[in-house]
Parts: C-alpha cells; structure tokens; sequence
C-alpha cells in the first residue's frame, strides 16, 4: 500500500492507495487495478464447502488486449465470498470483482 498527501484546504490528507476497499464489516472488496477481460482463476483449498484464500492469493487475473495478465489478489486471509462477474466479462479499472470474509 503506498500513502500520498492530499491537501484539502490549509491541511494535508493522508491518502492510502490500495487495490480494497476497508469497511467496519468483516469483509474486503477486492478491486481490479486495470480494465479488460476478467479470468477466474480455480480454487486452490476448500474447508467446511468454502473456499478459502491467503493473503496475497490471486483470485483472478484481468487480460489485456495485448494477452498481458494482471492479477487480482486478496489483500486479507478469510473466505472467498463471491466473485462478482463471469468469466471473460469485460471490466474497468476500478471495478470490484469479488469479495473477501476476513478471518
């Protein structure tokens, strides 16, 4: 995560930068850095009928025109939730493409 300053007014701002977005629920959007085409990768480990992820775990990759990959990592160890998009849909920079339970 990098940190910036923003000023508003006479003050400066911290600003973080971070590919998830934080809330007060125990869950962390996971956000694609880039726009193209979303590529779901497989499952890696299950418990109790869910999927579980690690800190740092690419859950998909967005493919650029050029064939490049980008991945789409979980910032936080916990259950995939959901991804929210299908295979080869087009997405935005910006776009949430899955969701995280925290552990």
């Amino acid at each position: 995560m990098s940190t910036a300053l923003e000023h508003v007014g006479d003050s400066a701002v911290d600003v973080r930068i971070d590919h998830g977005e934080r809330t007060d629920i125990p869950i962390q959007v996971l956000i694609t850095p880039v726009g193209g085409r979303l590529r779901i990768l497989p499952p890696e480990r299950f418990w109790g009928g869910h999927e579980l992820v690690e800190e740092g775990q690419a859950v998909a990759v967005v493919e650029l025109a050029d064939r490049t990959e980008h991945p789409v990592c979980s910032t936080v160890r916990g259950r995939l939730g959901a991804v929210l998009g299908r295979d080869g849909e087009l997405v935005t920079p910006g776009q949430a493409v899955a969701w995280v339970e925290r552990e």
